[in-house]
């Protein structure tokens, strides 16, 4: 974890690409790292940008315009399964610059503010 200025934490996760208990173990830190984002709404709305490397070298970033809220983050990822890659992989998806390929997220930055 990184502390920035202005109560900003960035987080940086890094999954296997194929299923596995490793990768299970990356879902389960990224779910606690936005839980305890969550937490901390406490004083204030708190979002979360991601910044993602795909298998392939490419850097994605979902969120760059302000963020989306860690509530709303937290609830479409128990809607996934608990699986925030997944939904993060979901949003990706369909982007033009991605030319129809299937993403496989191997790290993820993850940054509250």
């Amino acid at each position: 974890m990184t502390y920035l200025l202005g109560r900003v934490r960035q987080h940086s996760i890094t999954a296997p690409r194929s299923n596995g208990k490793d990768r299970e173990a990356a879902r389960e830190r990224l779910m606690d790292r936005l839980r305890a984002a969550a937490r901390g709404q406490r004083g204030g709305r708190r979002n979360v940008r991601f910044n993602m490397t795909l298998a392939d070298g490419r850097v994605v970033e979902v969120g760059a315009r302000g963020g989306y809220a860690v509530s709303s983050v937290l609830t479409r990822a128990k809607g996934e399964g608990n699986d925030p890659l997944g939904w993060l992989t979901g949003e990706i998806a369909s982007r033009i610059y991605l030319d129809g390929v299937s993403p496989d997220i191997v790290q993820d930055n993850v940054t509250v503010f």
